[in-house]
């Protein structure tokens, strides 16, 4: 500890860098920056210790895993990635059904949602765990369905909207 105007401060190595780990060529004749000396590549993954790289996989390692093996992918320095069997595609019944569920409640004033419903009702059969060959995309089709019914409801105000305006029409024409 140092005493620098009643200040003790604790010494962090000499001046002249001796035991500076951060010092101009400290760690066994490499520069500041963990390099060889004249800027020779060195493997970052190689071991420090000896061993052939830090990356592979012990012998024993490999050797515990041989069953799991045949189900893993070899990916670079030797390590695995489980793989894992894509899923059914999915219903283009249920995609569909969505597109026309959303549709008719942002753009068509619910026009399109009756076909939406058919599409979605159609995709959900296709979907279904007990199909012959399910599909994939169930919560589409759930989504599709809840969209074309929120959408035929919006159709349905908009029939009404258009009823009570030609029987309004009709009532005041009367009158005359």
């Amino acid at each position: 500890m140092s005493n620098n105007g009643g200040h003790q401060f604790p010494d962090f190595g000499s001046p002249n860098g001796g035991d500076d780990p951060y010092a101009q060529g400290a760690g066994q004749g490499r520069d500041g920056y963990g390099q060889g000396s004249a800027g020779e590549y060195q493997d970052p993954y190689t071991d420090p210790y000896g061993g052939s790289s830090a990356m592979s996989p012990s012998p024993q390692y490999q050797q515990d895993q041989q069953g799991f093996a045949a189900q893993v992918d070899q990916g670079a320095h030797g390590h695995g990635y489980p793989t894992y069997a894509p899923g059914p595609p999915s219903s283009g019944m249920a995609i569909t059904g969505m597109v026309l569920g959303i549709a008719s409640i942002a753009f068509c004033a619910g026009f399109t949602a009756p076909f939406g419903l058919v599409f979605s009702i159609l995709g959900m059969k296709e979907t279904a765990p007990s199909a012959a060959s399910p599909k994939g995309g169930r919560g589409l089709a759930i989504a599709g369905l809840v969209t074309s019914i929120i959408g035929s409801l919006i159709l349905l105000l908009w029939v009404a909207y258009v009823l009570l305006i030609i029987v309004g029409v009709g009532m005041s024409s009367t009158r005359y």
